[in-house]
């Protein structure tokens, strides 16, 4: 299967389908997805799509076919809208954070029927943005922008469970609102985009969980810039740089990586089309795309393979309220 781009349109139910085999989104597809989509994962085996719907409350699971064409396979109720959607390393296990309602929760995923059964339904405190399990799915970190926290938890692959740690959180010395994360591919540590503080972090998990932050690094430049807030952040495949995006200042913050210690240099501020809640990077670490939530345009860029700087190749309107992109390959 060729490289593609997954977009959730939420303003039009629709995922949009791109092929990225040469850059630039090309040979567009549409799939209906009726209920509000937002957030969207996709398995390791990259045969299953799981898309929050934030309308209508649902869970609802894609098959991926051959040529990338998506079709219904389930779905699942819920009691609260979800702002996110992971998956465990193993394709068995959704996580999934409900911000208004201040709850996580995990669901089990049968390959054979595709049904998703909740295993665990958590109430942490309102605002939670994500649920990130480690490499091993030995510990699981679950970004509070309100409360400025990180929750610390321990999966228990079994039963499908988290069980907190001992502190059950972590929190920053200095005000930051740590919204979602990502892990480095080949160091053992993790960065998160800190909303409410335009920054990014440097985090240094120990082995029984617990976690410390060691950097923290500003996503704008050096003149600043009020109303700022961030949304996503993404590792490339081979570790070198790191990217961040501003709401508000509508650009995507640009670092190089220590490839020993793993600590970030900002090094640009790229415009992107406006409010960029959602980006990601092409599997071969080539290509950047980023989707305005205000504007509705996507926007292509080639990522320079010795600065990690990013150079603008096309901007295109695509639908009304993208709130996710995801790439895949297989």
């Amino acid at each position: 299967m060729n490289p593609f781009i997954f977009v959730s349109l939420q303003g039009d139910d629709l995922i949009a389908r791109f092929d990225i085999s040469k850059g630039l989104p090309g040979n567009r597809a549409d799939f209906k997805a009726t209920g509000g989509p937002a957030p969207m994962v996709i398995n390791p085996q990259k045969t299953r799509l799981f898309i929050g719907m934030r309308k209508s409350n649902e869970l609802v699971c894609m098959h991926i076919g051959e040529d990338a064409g998506l079709s219904f396979a389930s779905r699942a109720s819920l009691p609260n809208d979800p702002c996110f959607v992971g998956i465990d390393h193993r394709g068995q296990y959704i996580f999934s954070a409900y911000y208004k309602a201040g709850q996580i929760a995990v669901h089990r995923w049968d390959e054979k029927t595709d049904a998703m059964t909740e295993t665990q339904r958590l109430t942490t405190e309102p605002k939670v943005h994500s649920v990130w399990p480690d490499a091993g799915d030995h510990y699981v970190y679950v970004p509070h922008p309100g409360p400025d926290k990180i929750y610390l938890y321990e999966f228990e692959r079994r039963a499908g469970t988290l069980n907190a740690l001992t502190p059950p959180w972590y929190a920053p010395e200095q005000f930051l609102e740590p919204r979602h994360l990502c892990f480095h591919p080949a160091l053992p540590c993790f960065y998160t985009v800190n909303e409410g503080s335009s920054t990014v972090s440097v985090y240094d998990p120990a082995k029984d969980g617990t976690i410390k932050c060691r950097q923290i690094v500003s996503t704008l430049p050096v003149e600043g810039f009020e109303g700022n807030a961030t949304a996503e952040i993404r590792v490339s495949p081979n570790g070198r740089f790191l990217y961040a995006s501003n709401r508000g200042h509508n650009s995507i913050a640009c670092y190089t990586v220590d490839r020993v210690t793993g600590a970030v240099s900002l090094t640009a501020c790229t415009p992107v089309p406006a409010m960029p809640r959602s980006f990601d990077i092409s599997p071969d670490g080539r290509f950047l795309y980023s989707a305005g939530l205000d504007s509705g345009e996507l926007a292509a860029f080639e990522i320079d393979q010795d600065s990690g700087g990013l150079k603008e190749l096309s901007r295109t309107f695509i639908g009304n309220s993208p709130m996710w992109v995801m790439s895949v390959a297989r």
